[in-house]
């Protein structure tokens, strides 16, 4: 299956991180992809999309619905940037860096019903962008707002993770 990969965009948001510009600024943006998604708000810097992953929710989306945290789902597909969208639908290539965030990820949750999303088919929700602000410092005086998409692929559990699921 081919493989998209998604990246999110980070902005500094304190004055010490401000005056930051240019190659040194690319730079310090691709070491913080890197980092862990419990440190960057519940967002992964670089997300793979490809059709029937199993991922998780790593923040509340949408209580109505019973999109929470750890919510477990598939993903079925995708709303890619114009620009993107010619790159991928041209290429038979087996991974692909996408330039832009996808406009919405589709995914379709495991369990129980839920509330008709929009005009979508049962079960199946719209995700779109999120932002969410993390410090890069123990002390937290220096911040970055990332944007990006509350979800992680979901491979694998510990034991504490599935008790109680049947």
């Amino acid at each position: 299956a081919q493989v998209l990969w998604m990246r999110a965009h980070d902005v500094p948001k304190s004055e010490a991180l401000k005056n930051i510009k240019g190659e040194e600024l690319n730079k310090r943006r691709e070491q913080w992809l890197q980092w862990h998604d419990q440190h960057t708000g519940g967002i992964m810097g670089l997300c793979p999309l490809t059709y029937n992953c199993p991922m998780r929710f790593t923040m509340t989306v949408d209580p109505k619905r019973g999109i929470c945290k750890q919510t477990r789902c598939h993903m079925i597909g995708w709303e890619l940037h114009e620009r993107d969208y010619e790159k991928v639908m041209g290429s038979s290539l087996p991974e692909i860096i996408l330039e832009r965030l996808p406009k919405k990820l589709f995914v379709k949750v495991d369990g129980a019903e839920m509330k008709q999303h929009h005009n979508l088919e049962p079960q199946v929700f719209a995700v779109a962008p999120r932002r969410a602000s993390w410090a890069l410092d123990k002390n937290k005086t220096m911040w970055v707002t990332r944007t990006g998409f509350p979800l992680v692929p979901d491979f694998a559990s510990t034991v504490h993770g599935v008790t109680g699921r049947t």
